[in-house]
């Protein structure tokens, strides 16, 4: 897809970074199971704070399970402290009771 292409580019292409978090943000509008597998992918891979903030809302966004461990890793290993609150957001958007005791923590 269109933004998956913005956000992971092909190799010695860089994209800009705030066009990775818009097209991390449309995948999370769009929603679905390529879109969610595209965000994890690049969350265990990505550098740029205002990416992993983009992704943390974006996976927010869908809500499925299988994102659980990706946003809790964010919470824990995170760098940036808006990036940790945007994956508690997230969580919490999820409804995902289960992982409220990652967050509590």
């Amino acid at each position: 897809p269109y933004a998956g292409n913005i956000l992971v580019p092909k190799q010695n292409k860089k994209e800009d970074s705030t066009q990775k978090a818009y097209a991390a943000l449309a995948l999370g509008r769009l929603g679905g199971e390529e879109a969610v597998k595209l965000l994890i992918k690049t969350a265990e891979k990505e550098k740029d704070v205002e990416v992993l903030r983009a992704i943390a809302i974006a996976l927010g966004m869908t809500g499925p399970a299988e994102a659980k461990s990706t946003l809790v890793n964010m919470i824990k290993k995170g760098k940036d402290d808006l990036e940790k609150g945007f994956a508690v957001i997230a969580i919490a958007q999820t409804k995902a009771y289960w992982a409220f005791d990652e967050i509590l923590e």
